[in-house]
């Protein structure tokens, strides 16, 4: 170090000039009394020189970690561009952290050569609509199969999936379809002969009732739940007088019901469940009790397949009889029916 001022004191910062390397810095004279470097640039260099692996270090480091360098290797902090051995892409780590246990980014899924992405897609059934970004963001492609647009990401692809949940949905629907055999089974058991193919549990299922003959489509979902056929199950209503629909609670119970009844007749459905300590909600007057019965039908289709409730009470708790339409009050409110009712219906309040 060359003096450029006078001594200012042991203890103070002496301005010198680097005989090395020329550089103007500050120092202590007990920093250089030591057998300290002054400066601190030259001090940097010779402790990088110090760390400097050889080229055999390096190589055998390298080699560990399937990697080739393919340019000059400088320090063990800058990044040195290498080939993966095992995969072919060029990467980039620092030696410090190759030495550490990193490995190329292409084999650990962190970085995704786009050229794969695209093989993947393509057997997935998906034609790319843009560029492939990183594995973290989501895709553009179009699924070939149903022309959907899809957004996957690149873990979907990886393991198989095209990400398009349409064609995801039909699958699960195949997957949970009860088989024809055993839908057939369940409804001879409880009284009916398809007259046709079955189609599904939700769906309309045309049958001969084996009890009456008369020929009646309920669904697979409702005759599980217990609902039977409308003529024989209602074997005191005229299917042609007037009739109503009802829909009643009982608190005790905490329970709702619907039925139906036949207007005029000696036999009251509603004054049988008022005595057993049901209330009327609300009642709906209806031309015939066929028609009763057939909104009855399509009412307790929905609370039974889109609701997912099942029958709440048991015969016992109803000894007069329709414990098959019962409901859970926590489980929806009476509100909730009679919309439901009047939509069905298509009667205006």
């Amino acid at each position: 170090m060359k003096p450029l001022e006078p001594f200012p004191g042991r203890m103070q910062k002496w301005k010198c000039e680097c005989m090395n390397c020329g550089a103007v810095s500050y120092t202590y004279y007990t920093t250089v009394q030591r057998g300290g470097r002054g400066c601190k640039k030259c001090a940097h260099s010779s402790m990088v020189t110090k760390k400097r692996l050889s080229a055999g270090e390096v190589k055998a480091i390298l080699e560990r970690a399937e990697l080739r360098a393919v340019e000059e290797y400088l320090s063990t902090a800058k990044a040195l561009l290498c080939e993966c051995l095992k995969c072919g892409n060029y990467v980039a780590p620092t030696l410090a952290n190759v030495k550490r246990g990193a490995r190329c980014e292409y084999c650990r899924r962190r970085k995704v050569d786009p050229e794969y992405a695209k093989k993947l897609a393509l057997k997935a059934g998906l034609k790319p609509l843009e560029e492939f970004k990183s594995p973290s963001s989501k895709w553009k492609c179009l699924h070939i199969k149903c022309g959907e647009i899809v957004y996957p990401h690149w873990t979907t692809l990886k393991s198989g999936g095209s990400g398009c949940m349409k064609c995801r949905g039909l699958n699960t629907s195949r997957v949970r379809r009860i088989p024809e055999e055993k839908a057939t089974s369940i409804m001879k058991s409880q009284g009916f002969e398809p007259l046709e193919p079955y189609r599904g549990s939700t769906t309309k299922w045309r049958c001969q009732c084996l009890k009456c003959l008369r020929e009646v489509e309920p669904t697979l979902n409702n005759v599980k739940n217990g609902v039977g056929c409308i003529y024989c199950r209602r074997s005191g209503l005229d299917l042609v007088a007037p009739a109503y629909l009802y829909l009643m609670s009982n608190p005790n119970l905490q329970a709702h019901k619907i039925g139906v009844g036949g207007r005029g007749t000696r036999s009251n459905r509603i004054n049988q469940h008022i005595k057993r300590g049901w209330i009327l909600y609300r009642s709906l007057d209806l031309d015939s009790g066929l028609i009763a019965l057939q909104l009855e039908e399509q009412v307790l289709g929905y609370l039974f397949n889109q609701c997912k409730l099942n029958p709440f009470l048991s015969a016992e708790q109803m000894p007069q009889g329709g414990w098959t339409e019962t409901f859970d009050a926590a489980e929806i409110g009476l509100s909730t029916i009679w919309r439901k009712i009047l939509e069905i219906s298509k009667v205006e309040e």
